[in-house]
C-alpha cells in the first residue's frame, strides 16, 4: 500500500508538472511528416493545437524536416530551427514575422523567396544568428539586418553582390563558410576589403571548402585583429599568427 501511495503522489506531481506552461520551454519535433501516418484523419497540426495553451512560454523549437502549418503558439521563441522545412507557402513564411523575440533562426535549405525573407528580418529586430545555407539567397539581403552577429553561409555561391551584403554586417562575431561551392569566383582583394570591416570577428570556419577558396579567404583574415578561433582545410602560412595577436586556436585538417 505504501508503494501505491508513493506512486499516486508521483503521478500527481507529474500531472501538475505537465499542466505548468513554464515546463514547456524547449521542444524537438523533427521529421513530422504526413506520410508517417496510416490514418488519413490523423494530423500533427491537431496535436500542436492541443499543446498550444501549454507552450505559450516556449523558447526553443526544432522542426527540422517537418511539415506543419503556421506557428501560431510560438510567439516567445528565442531559437527556431526550420532547416529542410519551409516551402514557399505565404502563410508559413509570413508567420515568422510575428516572432518578435527570435534571436536565432535556421533556414538551411528552405525554399523561401528573398523578398519574403527581407520582410521577416526587418520585423525581427532581436535576430543575431542566421543560418541560410541556400545558394545565392544572401545576395538579396543587403541592409536587411546589419545587427547579425553569427552567420552560416555553408554551401553557398558567394557573388560580388553577396560580398557587399556581408560587408553591412559590421557586428559579426562568427562566420561559417564550410563546403563552399567551387563556382565562387570572388578574388582575394575583395575578401580583404570585406574582412577589413570586420573588427569584431572572433571565429571563422572554412572546413571542407575548396583549397583556392581557403587560400583567398585566409589572406583576408589577417586583417581581423580580434580573431580568436579559426577552422581551416589547410595552413598556407603562419603570418596570421603575427598579424592576429588575439588568435588562440587554429584547427587544420591537413598541413601542406
Amino acid at each position: 500500500m505504501r508503494s501505491f501511495y508513493r506512486m499516486s503522489e508521483v503521478n500527481k506531481r507529474l500531472n501538475n508538472l505537465t499542466q505548468d506552461p513554464f515546463f514547456f520551454k524547449c521542444s524537438n519535433l523533427q521529421n513530422l511528416k504526413k506520410e508517417y501516418s496510416k490514418d488519413s484523419s490523423f494530423c500533427y497540426d491537431k496535436i500542436l493545437f492541443y499543446f498550444a495553451s501549454k507552450c505559450k512560454y516556449l523558447q526553443q523549437l526544432d522542426l527540422t524536416k517537418s511539415y506543419i502549418s503556421a506557428l501560431e503558439f510560438a510567439n516567445l521563441l528565442n531559437i527556431l530551427d526550420l532547416s529542410y522545412t519551409l516551402d514557399e507557402r505565404e502563410e508559413e513564411v509570413s508567420s515568422l514575422g510575428n516572432l518578435e523575440f527570435l534571436e536565432k533562426l535556421d533556414l538551411g535549405w528552405c525554399h523561401i523567396r528573398p523578398e519574403s525573407l527581407c520582410k521577416i528580418l526587418q520585423k525581427i529586430r532581436r535576430m543575431r544568428d542566421l543560418d541560410l545555407r541556400k545558394p545565392s539567397l544572401w545576395d538579396d539581403l543587403k541592409n536587411s539586418y546589419p545587427d547579425l552577429e553569427i552567420i552560416d553561409l555553408s554551401g553557398n555561391i558567394i557573388t560580388s553582390r553577396g560580398i557587399r551584403a556581408l560587408a553591412e554586417c559590421k557586428k559579426l562575431r562568427k562566420l561559417a563558410m564550410m563546403k563552399m561551392d567551387e563556382r565562387c569566383t570572388i578574388d582575394k582583394h575583395s575578401w580583404r576589403r570585406l574582412f577589413s570591416s570586420y573588427q569584431r570577428l572572433e571565429e571563422v570556419n572554412l572546413r571542407n571548402s575548396d583549397m583556392i577558396f581557403n587560400y583567398d579567404v585566409y589572406e583576408g583574415l589577417t586583417l581581423c585583429k580580434n580573431l580568436r578561433q579559426l577552422y581551416l582545410w589547410d595552413i598556407f602560412s603562419f603570418a596570421i599568427l603575427e598579424q592576429c595577436p588575439k588568435l588562440q586556436t587554429i584547427y587544420a585538417m591537413r598541413n601542406s
